[in-house]
């Protein structure tokens, strides 16, 4: 599937994704889809599109100025230079590691 994204959507989405917020285009795309369809069930649908797409940037602008309020420094978290997702995937094996440490050998 081939999506053409507006503009200034592109932009905002590859900012979050270099931000770390998503780890690829695809996994951005995909929760702002269920976001989307969720809020639409919870009765956003009284909102048209261009509504819809408006209060979307609106919410974008908002956690964009966030990030650039708290002043987020990529340089003072290096374990996250590879992605969330990596660093949360580095973790989990660090915690099996830890386990299987801690768990007693089975017999059998």
């Amino acid at each position: 599937m081939n999506v053409t994204l507006q503009p200034e959507l592109e932009k905002i989405i590859n900012e979050e994704v270099k931000a770390g917020h998503s780890a690829d285009l695809s996994e951005f795309v995909n929760r702002a889809v269920s976001y989307y369809i969720v809020a639409r069930d919870l009765g956003d649908e009284k909102f048209t599109d261009e509504e819809q797409r408006e209060r979307e940037l609106v919410r974008l602008r908002q956690l964009k100025a966030l990030d650039e309020l708290v002043g987020w420094n990529e340089d003072d978290h290096p374990e996250l230079k590879g992605g969330a997702a990596e660093w949360v995937a580095e973790l989990r094996k660090e915690d099996e590691a830890r386990f299987e440490k801690l768990t007693p050998p089975t017999d059998g």
